[in-house]
């Protein structure tokens, strides 16, 4: 890790890479996806956030399967097309190619 500079996570990365498609993905899928609890992952989209990394998208109709007929709804996230939030990720990509394989398995 380069000294006074905070990584991104490994988690984080796999949201980055599955955001990638442009689609927008709700949190619960994130989850799916990734293999852990949406309770789990909402800090880390924060987070992601916060940065400017990614963001949140206009009210949707839920892909989601539900049991019970109804309307839901969900918020996609995107990655940001913002320059100056893609400087802040490439900053925050800077790791041994090792570590970016690790993450990748």
């Amino acid at each position: 890790m380069i000294a006074g500079r905070k990584m991104l996570t490994k988690t984080q990365v796999k949201v980055i890479l599955i955001l990638l498609d442009c689609k927008g993905h709700a949190a619960w899928e994130l989850a799916e996806y990734i293999g852990m609890e949406d309770s789990n992952l909402n800090p880390i989209l924060k987070d992601l956030e916060k940065l400017g990394i990614i963001y949140k998208g206009d009210l949707r109709s839920s892909r989601r399967q539900h049991d019970n007929k109804g309307i839901y709804a969900e918020i996609p996230y995107y990655l940001s097309q913002d320059l100056d939030s893609f400087k802040i990720l490439i900053k925050k990509l800077e790791m041994p190619l090792e570590y970016l394989e690790i993450i990748l398995d």
